[in-house]
């Protein structure tokens, strides 16, 4: 729940591609949700995301997706990478972290 990750979340809002619903904790409740067609993605970010970007690490998210209707899922996916790199670029750029 760090400022990077909620830049992340908000990009990932305004794609037009996602409505973020919820931020979960718990392990293995995304998949549950796209399981009971809830949800159609779930980005996942991993602890120490920011840390690793601030170490200049890459490290990466896991996008999990139901992929019933692959037309869409292609489109969002890239949608997906474009809306987390522009929230990367504007939270360095903001904070001065690099």
């Amino acid at each position: 729940n760090s400022a990077m990750t909620r830049s992340i979340t908000a990009a990932l809002g305004n794609t037009g591609y996602f409505e973020v619903r919820d931020v979960i904790g718990t392990y293995g409740e995304g998949e549950r949700l796209i399981a009971n067609g809830t949800v159609q993605f779930v980005v996942t970010i991993p602890p120490d995301f920011s840390r690793d970007v601030v170490r200049g690490l890459h490290p990466k998210l896991l996008v999990t997706a139901d992929a019933s209707d692959p037309a869409a899922t292609g489109p969002a996916l890239n949608a997906i990478g474009d809306a987390v790199n522009a929230a990367l670029l504007e939270f360095i750029g903001s904070s001065g972290v690099l």
